[in-house]
């Protein structure tokens, strides 16, 4: 009984964790994989959400404008798939290569096919997550 208990335990937190990652290897892997599987809710949970810091916007409004544009972004990701367009391919087929440190975010370098790139990761909490902005970076 107890050995059905801790698989029970150990299955559900390897299902609620798939999209956590804590060390840049990781984040690249989990999130070409999600986009291998297609898997839209991991895809947006690895994404840093839009925030409006500097503006002040009453609670309920706020709350409006990030669900239409969690909505937006999910409706892009999902045509990405279906047209099997350049971030799903390009993605789908990303390799960690490099990391590189800096105060407030990292530098990942990236391998798709051969070909050189790089995406930023920032902080939030313990998890890294992929910035949609990264030429705010040096």
């Amino acid at each position: 009984m107890n050995h059905v208990f801790t698989l029970l335990v150990i299955g559900f937190l390897g299902c609620s964790s798939n999209h956590e990652a804590r060390t840049p290897r990781e984040f690249i892997e989990k999130y070409s994989d999600a986009w291998q599987r297609e898997d839209v809710d991991t895809i947006l949970n690895m994404r840093v959400r839009k925030k409006y810091p500097d503006l002040e916007i009453k609670p309920d409004l706020r709350k409006t404008i990030e669900e239409y544009w969690l909505g937006h972004e999910k409706e892009e990701i999902e045509q990405s798939i279906k047209r099997r367009d350049f971030s799903y391919t390009a993605w789908t087929k990303t390799t960690y290569v490099s990391e590189r440190e800096h105060d407030d975010h990292i530098h990942v370098d990236v391998q798709i096919e051969g070909a050189r790139s790089a995406v930023v990761l920032v902080r939030d909490g313990g998890l890294l997550k992929i910035h949609p902005n990264p030429s705010l970076f040096r």
